[in-house]
């Protein structure tokens, strides 16, 4: 009974595992330098990556498709290593309640970015971090 019970859960759980798991293949081309076993790829990674080259199958994605332009250059980093973007021009004000204070928000365009890709930031935030910035409204 117990072992019964026990094989239901784990079919149950394996049903739904599988529903959202997609298999994944790739040929040699490329990136991917040979087919190591049936889950593992050699891949054709520069030297600067600093990661081993043989990945399991998991961590890959299939290329961008070819009207998918990629940046030509990274972001800018600050001195913790995160992504610094820098903001082109602000779009847009709005008045918002935080906490019962009224404050400003922007929405900035990003340096490379599209204008979907825009964000609303603090004002007071984007005057201590970019002080040029401040009177570029569109």
């Amino acid at each position: 009974m117990l072992r019964e019970n026990l094989l239901k859960s784990q079919n149950r759980m394996k049903e739904f595992a599988d529903r959202k798991r997609t298999e994944r293949e790739f040929q040699v081309g490329d990136w991917v330098l040979e087919r190591i076993g049936t889950v593992a790829y050699k891949l054709n990674l520069p030297p600067s990556t600093k990661i081993h080259p043989v990945v399991h199958v998991s961590c890959l994605k299939k290329k961008l498709d070819q009207n998918v332009i990629p940046l030509p250059t990274l972001p800018p980093l600050d001195s913790q290593g995160k992504v610094q973007p820098e903001p082109e021009l602000i779009l847009q004000r709005r008045m918002k309640k935080i906490r019962n204070h009224a404050v400003t928000e922007v929405l900035v365009k990003w340096l490379g970015a599209s204008i979907e890709d825009s964000t609303w930031e603090l004002l007071w935030t984007l005057r201590d971090r970019y002080p040029h910035l401040v009177g570029k409204v569109l």
